[in-house]
């Protein structure tokens, strides 16, 4: 059954486009140059699930389309590694919540 989530979750995600280098986090603040450092080039495939509880941070500061693109990095993490799902089910909730606004945000303003 859980072979079959992350299959499914690979599918669904499979073909979306790497947002690029600079369309990642804000690079205005300390924190969105982190993550904008750590996450640049990389493919949400290249996310090793061991890594994700340590960097769920990143949910809050991820522009919409690097949200949605490194998302299953997340779902396949919280999958995999339970001692960190109670850690992304608040980061995801609050991230959705934040990119939903960011979205609604990034549209007026580009």
């Amino acid at each position: 059954m859980i072979t079959k989530l992350i299959s499914d979750i690979e599918y669904a995600f499979a073909t979306v486009e790497y947002p690029g280098d600079y369309n990642i986090a804000p690079i205005d603040g300390m924190e969105g140059s982190e993550v904008n450092d750590i996450f640049k080039g990389k493919s949400w495939r290249d996310i090793h699930f061991e890594a994700v509880s340590q960097l769920s941070y990143a949910l809050l500061y991820f522009k919409p389309k690097a949200f949605i693109y490194f998302l299953p990095a997340f779902l396949i993490g919280c999958i995999k590694d339970q001692k960190g799902y109670a850690i992304l089910d608040r980061e995801c909730w609050v991230a959705c919540e934040y990119s939903s606004q960011a979205g609604q945000e990034y549209h007026l303003y580009h």
